[in-house]
């Protein structure tokens, strides 16, 4: 019985792991997308200030790749509880699976995502301040 239980709380957990990755996309696909047509748009409505579009676009980048990041962590808390969940079940120590130290590719993502933000806000300051 209580070996049935586990195997519920894996399946549970994997669910949930499954979840906040496609939101991880989700929000890394929206915020994108937000960020290039609302630069755009404030570009194109108020011409006279270019660096509002710049830093609009770029505090949207922060934002959106601070809200995958968290999604990110809360998807990495569920592999580790899945991995405490399986040795249970198996018996096997929870430290015989190699796992990488290496940053992998959703954090790669969210490097650029935060380094686009950061660009963006520069370049909007460096409009606003620099060239005038």
């Amino acid at each position: 019985m209580a070996e049935t239980c586990q195997i519920a709380r894996y399946a549970e957990l994997a669910a949930n792991r499954r979840h906040f990755e496609s939101l991880f996309f989700a929000v890394v696909a929206f915020t994108l997308i937000y960020a290039l047509l609302l630069g755009c748009a404030l570009n194109w409505l108020v011409p006279q200030l270019p660096p509002l579009a710049a830093l609009a676009a770029g505090g949207t980048l922060i934002f959106g790749a601070f809200i995958a990041q968290r999604l990110l962590l809360r998807a990495r808390s569920c592999f580790e509880a899945m991995r405490s969940c399986w040795s249970g079940i198996s018996g096997e120590p929870q430290g015989s699976a190699s796992i990488s130290n290496k940053p992998g590719a959703m954090v790669l993502v969210l490097g650029g995502i935060y380094s686009l933000g950061i660009g963006g806000v520069l370049y909007g300051l460096w409009l606003m301040f620099i060239t005038r």
